[in-house]
């Protein structure tokens, strides 16, 4: 009986550990399996960010083909004359490289398709995407229009290209156009023009705009009310003038070279024969005007609040490098004869060429241009200089609109 009894317990003792021992076997086995399982994610895991990380990439890419389009002008000329080296991002483990392809649409008128592919990769994971660009010449014209009209007489000839924002654009009988004209939104009216230009719906380009901030924080520094006007100035000056209200210069006056005068009302020019020097400035709060014939310097800049105004009886000269007339809220008026090389540029008015003259740069007018008078308006793309402050850096040098944009399969 006892032998009984002890098998009996024994059989059952052996019974419970065999499932004790299945039961540890399901639960390593389930373990290894959720191991396995969370590798896998950690794996799914870093490839979706590799993944994302390497359309970023390609993203970049197709951003710096754009930048060398827009403002290389040797790339844009013959992108395959270019080598573009592949470009390394140490802070994601990848890189990124590009090529570019140039079709022409219209050769005469300047107007091309460029396909940027750009690559990217992390990781061994690679993106690649593509896309299309149309540019179209812009950047610098010989006339800009920003809103407003744009009214041409007969006599004026125009050598470059010519854009009206917004507006219109008129032109008359005799008027020669040796480039084309860019119009906005306005219609235009081209009557009786004579001349091999082309008049386009081109996309226009950004609006030009005076970069005020030096020239306002100099204004700022006048902390009283304007006082009377300072007259009989006649010497030369040399060095940096403040001047807190209206002044009138008087009789034969030379400012020396890299001079800055800077006056809280009007500034006048009364004397014969008035001289201003290289990389002068001159700013006021108010108007800036002429009564008498000035020569100015190569990389000298006046800047009026308001009106610059060269009267009749006045001259202006300038010498072989750029100057610049910028009135930021009034307009810029040419009365008198004048020989110009630089930017003239009334932001929120009008330029206004009333009498003979020849200009070689740009003229910008913020409600339009009225030349009427026999003009000579040819483009210069050298008064365009580093640090010009008319001209922002997005205005580019050609108008890009992008035609399309696509996921290409992996190489």
């Amino acid at each position: 009986m006892k032998t009984k009894a002890q098998d009996k317990f024994g059989s059952k003792n052996g019974g419970a550990l065999l499932m004790v021992l299945l039961a540890l076997l399901f639960v390593s086995i389930m373990q290894l399996g959720l191991l396995k399982l969370r590798e896998a994610d950690a794996v799914e895991t870093v490839f979706v960010e590799d993944y994302k990380q390497a359309f970023w990439m390609a993203e970049s890419g197709i951003t710096d083909g754009e930048m060398l389009i827009q403002y290389d002008k040797s790339f844009r000329n013959d992108p395959t004359s270019v080598i573009i080296p592949t470009v390394n991002a140490s802070e994601v483990g990848g890189s990124y490289n590009i090529t570019v392809t140039k079709t022409t649409v219209n050769f005469t008128l300047g107007i091309f398709d460029y396909t940027i592919t750009s690559i990217g990769t992390v990781n061994g994971i690679s993106r690649r995407l593509q896309k299309n660009f149309r540019a179209y010449p812009g950047g610098k014209y010989a006339i800009i229009g920003i809103t407003g009209a744009t009214d041409l007489a007969a006599n004026v000839h125009v050598d470059g290209p010519i854009a009206q924002i917004a507006g219109t654009i008129s032109v008359h009988d005799s008027r020669l156009l040796d480039d084309y004209l860019i119009l906005g939104d306005g219609e235009g009216a081209l009557d009786d023009r004579r001349g091999e230009a082309t008049v386009a719906n081109f996309p226009p380009p950004p609006a030009p705009s005076i970069n005020s901030s030096t020239y306002d924080s100099e204004l700022a520094k006048f902390t009283a009310p304007p006082s009377a006007t300072v007259t009989n100035i006649t010497t030369s000056l040399s060095g940096d003038y403040y001047i807190n209200g209206p002044v009138e210069f008087d009789g034969k006056i030379s400012i020396a070279a890299d001079s800055k005068i800077v006056v809280n009302g009007d500034v006048r020019f009364d004397g014969s024969g008035t001289k201003i020097g290289d990389n002068v400035q001159i700013i006021s709060a108010n108007d800036v005007s002429f009564k008498v014939q000035a020569s100015i310097g190569a990389g000298a800049e006046i800047y009026a609040n308001q009106d610059i105004h060269f009267e009749s009886g006045s001259k202006l000269f300038t010498g072989d490098d750029a100057v610049l007339l910028m009135a930021k809220n009034g307009d810029i008026i040419m009365d008198s004869n004048f020989d110009f090389r630089g930017i003239m540029i009334a932001e929120n008015g009008q330029v206004e060429l009333n009498s003979n003259g020849d200009i070689q740069g740009t003229i910008i007018g913020g409600v339009g241009v009225d030349a009427a008078a026999r003009i000579s308006i040819t483009y210069d793309e050298s008064v365009f200089t580093d640090g010009t402050p008319v001209i922002p850096s997005t205005f580019g040098d050609v108008v890009l609109v992008a035609n399309s944009w696509q996921e290409l399969p992996p190489l």
